[in-house]
């Protein structure tokens, strides 16, 4: 399944540093995707303020922003090649960084012509986010995270459709869902209530059920984050152990030499004829 995750991402060019690229060009790559995520909700706002028409921002910002943005996967771009082994392999499978640069070039603007340019970039940082899946995925898959949100989000629905059915203050399925989900996450907005004893015992059912879940993926999360830790503290502790059975050896070595030593002195005093110890 990761071989197949990592073809297709290879694929669309947005292949990420390789397994067995240096430590440090792995490490920036990641501090790259986490910058990532202020970087597309800027571009989503600046995206927002552009699509409206309202220009809350104002022109400058929107200049700036555009030759920040531009930068920015410029930057990330150039300090890659400068640190992975093989250049090529990155160009190769993460040519749509280059798409990227060329479609953020704001220098090519024209808003009457290439407007729809900045609506592209959007989406195009969009699906650079979703480079991230494999950590999303490993967060997932740990302590069946994924699947306590799938039946958070299963029991939800059928909350939803249940009061719909029964609650006749509840117009359409979408007010039955949005009371269901305010419920289960315990916000409780109350913009629509159920009004009918059926339809609050449904609810103290939801309610009590909902805890139970969202407990289940707080748990989810800790658990997670402390294992995480518990590595670190594991591997620090090898670390350490490494390093006193370096020093170990090297004793056990000290000792052997000194051992010899000690029986090479015994084998020249055995030799020595007596009495010469004694003479002046």
């Amino acid at each position: 399944m990761q071989i197949k995750k990592n073809r297709f991402f290879n694929l669309i060019g947005m292949g990420g540093v390789a397994e067995h690229e240096s430590a440090i060009a792995r490490h920036w790559s990641r501090r790259f995707e986490i910058a990532l995520f202020p970087v597309a909700l800027f571009a989503l706002l600046a995206w927002y303020d552009n699509k409206r028409g309202q220009a809350l921002m104002g022109h400058e910002f929107h200049v700036v922003f555009d030759w920040l943005l531009w930068l920015f996967f410029v930057t990330e771009m150039v300090t890659m090649l400068c640190l992975v082994r093989n250049r090529w392999h990155y160009l190769r499978y993460n040519w749509f960084n280059a798409v990227l640069i060329m479609a953020a070039m704001p220098v090519l603007w024209n808003e009457q012509e290439f407007g729809i340019l900045r609506t592209l970039r959007f989406f195009l940082v969009i699906m650079k986010l979703a480079n991230l899946s494999q950590t999303i995925r490993a967060v997932l898959s740990r302590n069946n995270l994924g699947l306590t949100i799938m039946a958070v989000w299963l029991f939800t629905v059928f909350a939803g459709v249940m009061m719909t059915a029964i609650e006749p203050s509840f117009q359409n399925l979408s007010d039955g869902l949005w009371w269901a989900w305010v419920t289960v996450t315990t916000v409780g907005y109350g913009d629509v209530v159920p009004e009918t004893n059926a339809g609050r015992i449904l609810a103290g059912l939801v309610m009590l059920i909902g805890m139970g879940l969202f407990s289940l993926i707080t748990a989810s999360f800790s658990a997670f984050f402390i294992a995480k830790e518990e590595r670190k503290i594991v591997r620090k502790e090898e670390e350490v152990l490494e390093k006193e059975a370096q020093v170990l050896v090297g004793e056990q070595r000290i000792l052997h030499h000194l051992q010899q030593i000690e029986k090479r002195i015994e084998s020249l005093e055995q030799r020595l004829p007596p009495g010469d110890g004694n003479k002046p």
